[in-house]
């Protein structure tokens, strides 16, 4: 979930394979990675026994620009359906 001016901004998903909870001193900033893969949406990663989640970062997932344009539908929504 992801706080926005004028809502909450969550999202759905296929699968979830655990959820735990982290300290702070158990996360790390998240290490450059030697791929093709864009990582800019990964936050960093967390020391959790012999796993290392990756923590993604919900607001990197869109840009400011496909944000606003969630809001603006999910406004016209609401007119319609007269909330």
């Amino acid at each position: 979930m992801l706080q926005r001016p004028g809502g909450v901004l969550g999202a759905v998903v296929d699968a979830v394979a655990g959820v735990v909870a982290l300290t702070a001193d158990a996360t790390k900033p998240a290490p450059q990675f030697a791929s093709p893969v864009d990582s800019a949406f990964v936050s960093g990663i967390a020391a959790l026994g012999d796993r290392m989640p990756i923590m993604v970062g919900i607001a990197s997932l869109l840009s400011s620009a496909e944000m606003d344009l969630v809001a603006r539908v999910a406004q016209y929504l609401r007119t319609l359906n007269g909330f």
